[in-house]
């Protein structure tokens, strides 16, 4: 588990940390849950071996404490397949913050748990998290295979701003704001690329500005990072046709009809006139 945007996840790991870095290595405050096979430099034991791992705000693995991983116990004789369970608690723990609960089972009753609240270990509270299933087998081969049985929780949200703008990028229309779900790829109707292809999550109409035709837009992809959830609608401007009566003075309408009266005229937006 870790803070990074899902779409970033890939993009941000660093390869070369290879099983060592137990797929999160290079996260800040990320946790990694599992089995470890190899012994790298800074693991507690020798393979294989149980442990939940973190990482420190820089992304580099924490020593791990006793209470941490499966000191004492020999995994040579587990079986497979071995069933992990994992909840997340936001608040509870020391000092109020989150805490986990987790466990390891195998299939002829082995088994093993840790509870970091009771052990004391307080965990750094994130504003989110993503959840990736990761396995390494350094340079030897070997299967491996999960499969996700339940998975529960809140979907984290981001604020996404909207602007509307002209075709010089002057805005025209004050910007408005509304709040999905992280992960959520959302759209304009019938302007941006996602939308039009049918494969936006939601689309949106834009909205009719008098004077203006819509354009164009972006899609967004909704991320933790707000600065990054922006949709901008361009807009083109009309020819507008105006009619003007003056009735300030309506002496000028007696008799010969002088002065303004029903006077009909064409103006493009952002002239004067």
């Amino acid at each position: 588990m870790t803070p990074t945007d899902p779409g970033k996840m890939a993009t941000d790991y660093n390869m070369a940390n290879g099983g060592g870095g137990l797929g999160i290595q290079g996260f800040g405050n990320a946790l990694a849950f599992g089995l470890d096979f190899y012994q790298n430099s800074g693991d507690p034991a020798a393979g294989p071996f149980g442990a939940l791992r973190t990482t420190n705000s820089s992304g580099a693995l924490n020593s791990v404490p006793d209470a941490m991983y499966t000191k004492g116990q020999n995994l040579t004789s587990w079986t497979t397949t071995i069933k992990y369970q994992l909840t997340w608690n936001p608040t509870g723990g020391p000092g109020g913050g989150p805490y986990i609960s987790a466990s390891l089972k195998d299939t002829n009753g082995h088994s093993w748990t840790i509870n970091t609240n009771n052990a004391g270990i307080t965990l750094n509270p994130p504003k989110s998290f993503s959840v990736g299933v990761n396995a390494a087998n350094g340079q030897k081969a070997n299967d491996n295979f999960a499969s996700i049985n339940n998975l529960s929780g809140t979907f984290n949200t981001g604020t996404t701003t909207v602007k509307y703008v002209d075709a010089n990028g002057n805005a025209i229309k004050d910007p408005t704001t509304f709040v999905a779900a992280v992960g959520d790829i959302i759209g304009i109707s019938g302007l941006s690329s996602g939308a039009k292809a049918g494969t936006d999550d939601i689309a949106f109409a834009a909205p009719t500005i008098r004077g203006y035709t819509a354009g164009s837009a972006n899609d967004v992809t909704v991320s933790q990072t707000d600065g990054n959830n922006v949709i901008t609608i361009k807009y083109k401007g009309t020819v507008q046709q105006e009619a003007i009566v003056n009735t300030n003075k309506p002496e000028l309408w007696n008799g010969s009809r002088t002065g303004w009266g029903n006077c009909v005229f064409n103006a493009s937006l952002g002239s004067s006139y």
